[in-house]
Parts: C-alpha cells; sequence; structure tokens
C-alpha cells in the first residue's frame, strides 16, 4: 500500500494529464503506444526481478557463511600462525569469499540486465518521440507549434523517467523483501507463525518433561517453589535437557506439559517467554551495556545491586562489548550473560553451568546471587560445581540420558553410583 501512494500513484496521476494532453494535440495513436512500450516494459522488469530473487537469496547465504568463516579464523588467528598452518586453515576462509564473490557476480549482472532494459525503454521511446516529432513538422500542416513540441516532450520525458523510476522503486521494494524474509526465518520460532497465539492468564505453576529418547528416561515434573541442580559428567546430557525444556527444540516440545496439561501449539510464544534460558555460552552484541547484554530492554530495580554483588559494577558501566565479546575475559562475559534473566525473570530460570570460568570465590558469590534472586522462583542448573549442591532442593544425576538418581543431596552423595559420577565429574 505504501508503495502504491509514494511511487504509482503519483505516476497514474501523471499519465492521466499526459493523456489529455496528447489527446488535444492530435496524438493519441503516439500515447497509445507510449503506454504500450511502458506497460511492457513494467511488466517486463517485474519477470526481470522474479528471475533475480534467487540470486539475491544465495548472495545472503553466502554473505553469512563467510561472516562465520571470517570471525572463525580471525578468532583463531594467533594459534594458526604459531603453528604455521595458515596454508590449510585459510582454505574454509578463502573457499568461501570465493563462493560469496561468485554469487555477488551474479547478482551484479542481473542489476547490470535491469540497467539494460532501462536503457533501451528510455532510448527506444524517445526515438520513437522525436520520429513523431519530425514527422509531424515534416508535414505541410503541422499539428504542433514548436513551443508545444517542446512542452509535450518535456512532458513524454518526464512520463519515462517516471516510470524507470518506478520500476526501480519496484526492484528495490523486492531487495527490501527478501532481506526481510531472510531476516524473519533467522528470528522466527518457526510454529509460532503456523497457529496463533494465546496469552497464559496464570504462571506456570509446574513443568513436566516426559521420557524423551536422548534426554530423560523417565518422566520429571518441576514446581516454582524448588530449586534442582542437574548434575553429570560431561556429555551426560544435561544441556540436551535444559535446551529440551526451554523449548528450543522444535521437534521435544511435544514431550512438555505445563499445569497439569500438554503444551499446545498456541501456548509456545507465551511458555518462551515464562521459561527463560541462559545458555552455557555467553551470547552478546557489539555495543554498549544496555545494547549488548540485555538486548535492549529496560533495567529492573534490582539489578545494579546484583550487578555490584557480581563485581562487575564499572564493566556494566563504562566497558562497550566488542564483537564476540573479545575485549572482556571468559568470567566476565559468564556474570554478564547472567544478568538478562536476573533483570527479566520468568516462572522457571534456567541456567547452564552459571560458575564456568569462575574461581572459587567468584563462584560462591554467584550462588548467593542466584538463590537470592530466584529464591522460590523455579531455579534450575545444570552444573560441575559440586561445592553448591548442598543448596539446592533437589539434585538430578544424569548419565547418557539416563536419570540415575533424584532426591536431595543428603540423601544421595553416599549412593555407591551417585559417588562414582561425582569421583568421574571430579577428575574430568
Amino acid at each position: 500500500m505504501i508503495f502504491f501512494i509514494t511511487s504509482a500513484l503519483p505516476l497514474l496521476i501523471e499519465l492521466s494529464l499526459i493523456a489529455i494532453i496528447f489527446a488535444s494535440f492530435g496524438g493519441a495513436m503516439m500515447f497509445t503506444t507510449l503506454l504500450g512500450v511502458s506497460a511492457g516494459y513494467i511488466l517486463l522488469y517485474h519477470r526481470l526481478v522474479c528471475w533475480r530473487r534467487p540470486y539475491l537469496i544465495f548472495v545472503n547465504d553466502e554473505e553469512d557463511k563467510v561472516s562465520s568463516k571470517l570471525f572463525d579464523t580471525l578468532q583463531a588467528g594467533k594459534i594458526i600462525k604459531l603453528e604455521k598452518a595458515s596454508c590449510f586453515a585459510m582454505k574454509p576462509l578463502c573457499q568461501s569469499y570465493k563462493d560469496y564473490a561468485h554469487a555477488a557476480t551474479q547478482v551484479a549482472s542481473t542489476g547490470a540486465a535491469l540497467s539494460s532494459i532501462r536503457v533501451l525503454y528510455i532510448g527506444l521511446s524517445t526515438a520513437a518521440l522525436l520520429a513523431w516529432g519530425v514527422n509531424d513538422q515534416a508535414s505541410a500542416a503541422p499539428q504542433l507549434t514548436v513551443g508545444e513540441l517542446v512542452a509535450v516532450f518535456s512532458l513524454a520525458g518526464m512520463f519515462l523517467a517516471n516510470c524507470s523510476a518506478l520500476a526501480e522503486a519496484y526492484r528495490a521494494l523486492d531487495q527490501f523483501r527478501a532481506d526481510k524474509q531472510r531476516l524473519g526465518e533467522t528470528l522466527s520460532l518457526e510454529d509460532l507463525i503456523e497457529q496463533s497465539q494465546e496469552p497464559l492468564l496464570e504462571p506456570l505453576s509446574s513443568v513436566e518433561l516426559i521420557a524423551l529418547t536422548q534426554v530423560t528416561d523417565r518422566t520429571l515434573a518441576f514446581k516454582p517453589d524448588q530449586s534442582v541442580a542437574i548434575i553429570g559428567c560431561s556429555g551426560a546430557g544435561k544441556s540436551t535437557f535444559l535446551d529440551a525444556m526451554a523449548g528450543t527444540y522444535k521437534s521435544l516440545r511435544y514431550g512438555i506439559a505445563i499445569n497439569g496439561r500438554g503444551m499446545r501449539a498456541s501456548d509456545i510464544e507465551a511458555y518462551l517467554d515464562r521459561v527463560r534460558y541462559c545458555p552455557q555460552h555467553p551470547v552478546f552484541l557489539e555495543g554498549a551495556f544496555e545494547h549488548s547484554v540485555l538486548f535492549g530492554a529496560p533495567m529492573s530495580k534490582p539489578l545494579t545491586r546484583v550487578i555490584a554483588d557480581l563485581g562487575i559494577l564499572e564493566l556494566a558501566a563504562d566497558k562497550s562489548i566488542a564483537e564476540g565479546a573479545i575485549n572482556i575475559s571468559g568470567g566476565e562475559a559468564k556474570r554478564l550473560s547472567l544478568l538478562r534473566l536476573i533483570n527479566r525473570p520468568g516462572d522457571f530460570n534456567l541456567f547452564d553451568e552459571p560458575t564456568s570460568a569462575l574461581d572459587q570465590e567468584t563462584a560462591s558469590r554467584v550462588w548467593t546471587t542466584l538463590f537470592a534472586h530466584f529464591h522460590k522462583r523455579g531455579l534450575i542448573c545444570a552444573t560441575h560445581d559440586l561445592t553448591a549442591l548442598s543448596r539446592f532442593d533437589r539434585v538430578i544425576v544424569l548419565s547418557d540420558g539416563a536419570v540415575i538418581a533424584d532426591g536431595h543431596w543428603s540423601e544421595l552423595q553416599n549412593d555407591g553410583v551417585v559417588e562414582q559420577t561425582v569421583t568421574q565429574i571430579r577428575s574430568s
């Protein structure tokens, strides 16, 4: 609608005025020809834009691949140099650049085709107008004076230029729509757009995860008034368990039950808002704290005190996070990543290894903060930190997706199977 009002509607008004002028000067046939050529040009331009669209999508895909490869290569640049492996390690990046250059060349070629059609349209239409004007002036009784002919030529030239501008605006609109579609695919959670979403009027009083292959061998129920630790050796399935419970795996959402009933497709958006998740590897945008860490969300009142308690007040106040968070330490990144959930908690709050990359003293401060802030607010943590287990109401021990123990740590720690798992965790 906006495109029609801003681009097409003014052209239609201009077209009506030019039709009246040409008809009054006896150029109805010339106007009809000019209109037909213009309509054919716009139709052909539309076909070419549709033909060009797959190349735009292709170049967007290749651009993403180049960005990813370039980031990975720059991150590993020092090690690559020390290992004298440039010749081999740079091959994937070089291939990505080659593929991107090929895609960009194709897009440039299609753009050149559109430009060529534009030149032909304006050139041939102008030549036809000149031929009509010369033929009129060469006749024994010209229908137009020289002044009228100049005026008609000026109006016709403006019309040709505006038709060309309309086609170019349509090309830009199509490219914008392709970019918008790509962004939508990146940001969307597929089935959110398959069915309309409904709000959950009541808070989540329980979440159940039924027995799912490679996730858990038994149904587990969680209440918001419990704090739960999930432990196990590396590869035991802790992160997969949290991912499934957080709803990030579309194929596993059928295994989630909320408030005593199965989760419907219309509940997904509300569920993802109520069950908050902090993954193991911190993710930031580039920029200042509010943008980089909080993603633009307003700061809650308790957050400033939490930032101070975690020892990152100066970092949050003055530091601008670089791309990939390369200008802060792993421990700083881990503590900053926790703030997103603390700032906007849910009914259940999932943390994957919230104290990894932290020394014992800092880890203790983090645990104190989490237990204070998420008391009776569904705190669920996957962790290797055995010193914190006594603080949880419940500990679940996983091994290759199987639940081998579930209860309070005081009841589990002397169990032989659990002791074996603990020994493996300590040695890893």
